[in-house]
């Protein structure tokens, strides 16, 4: 009796735990599917904006262009190595990461920079972004800073017609306003500008889709340095091959062709001069040498004409020349 009542409490004891563990299950479930329908507005809501915030950056962010070039390095030194004179100019063996360290110097890469059309940016402005026009800019501006004040400012441009226009700009918060005619110089107390027109057909085609459609920025080597500088990577790629990819990033894919290609231009550059310095440096010392010989023969002759006149010896070219041919 006393085993009975035992079997039937652990029964029921079983029975009720299955029940509150099914119940729990059940409230579980419920409750999920109560919140998730007093959440779907919201969940729908953060999925458009989600997709739609994504679909903004990708299509309406600049987009980032990388070009690179390969180039080999060679630290073949042809007149050294016929002369067996390496010791008379640099070792060759660390001429690869010297020259990564060239292409990668900020003084190195401000020159490279001043050799591209760069002392002026020119721009478009869009619904939604800007777009640097680089070379395919329809005008040009030339420029003669007299303050600095004017440098890295945006400086709005409107063409009237394709003789005149004019240019605004703020300074100290202070808004100036200057006409000016194309081709001429138009002087200011900050700088002076020269408007030219490259293709007035591409300037009326944006002035008629957006207000103040152009502008441009007077760049400063220094500012270029530091705004480009990150964008330049210089890496080896092959260590035997003595081979290095030079890469630039930029929104401008022809801006960034035209910078690869001109720190792999003035490295070349550089290359020969350093070389033909080398030569330079191997004829000077074949001169110095020729010198030196001709000078110790000089001296040797003085000296054996000072011993002859010693000694008082006479020698007879035509007696020497018959007792050598005894």
């Amino acid at each position: 009796m006393y085993q009975e009542d035992i079997n039937s409490t652990k029964e029921n004891f079983d029975l009720y735990k299955e029940r509150i563990t099914s119940f729990g299950s059940e409230f579980e479930i419920g409750l999920f599917i109560f919140i998730a329908r007093k959440c779907l507005p919201w969940i729908i809501a953060f999925f458009i904006v989600g997709v739609g915030s994504s679909y903004i950056y990708v299509r309406y962010s600049p987009w980032v262009y990388e070009s690179n070039t390969v180039l080999q390095i060679r630290a073949d030194n042809t007149a050294n190595k016929i002369l067996d004179m390496q010791n008379l100019s640099d070792k060759t063996d660390n001429d690869l990461p010297e020259a990564i360290e060239l292409m990668r110097s900020k003084v190195f890469f401000k020159k490279v920079l001043s050799e591209l059309p760069l002392s002026v940016s020119y721009f478009t402005k869009g619904t939604f972004k800007n777009n640097e026009l680089y070379v395919g800019s329809p005008f040009s501006v030339q420029t003669n800073v007299k303050s600095t004040e004017i440098v890295g400012k945006e400086i709005k441009i409107h063409f009237k017609d394709d003789q005149e226009g004019s240019i605004q700009f703020t300074l100290d918060n202070k808004n100036y306003e200057y006409p000016y005619q194309v081709n001429q110089w138009l002087n200011l107390p900050f700088c002076d500008f020269k408007i030219t027109i490259k293709n007035y057909q591409n300037i009326v085609s944006e002035q008629n889709n957006v207000k103040d459609a152009f502008y441009f920025i007077v760049n400063d080597s220094d500012n270029l340095v530091k705004q480009y500088y990150p964008r330049l990577d210089v890496q080896i790629i092959n260590d035997d091959a003595k081979s290095v990819i030079i890469s630039f990033k930029d929104n401008n894919p022809k801006k960034a062709a035209d910078i690869v290609t001109a720190v792999a231009n003035e490295f070349m550059q550089f290359d020969i001069e350093k070389k033909s310095q080398s030569t330079k440096n191997v004829l000077s010392f074949i001169d110095d040498q020729l010198e030196h010989v001709y000078q110790k023969l000089k001296n040797s002759e003085d000296s054996l004409e000072g011993f002859k006149k010693d000694k008082n010896i006479d020698i007879n070219p035509e007696v020497a020349t018959a007792n050598a041919t005894r």
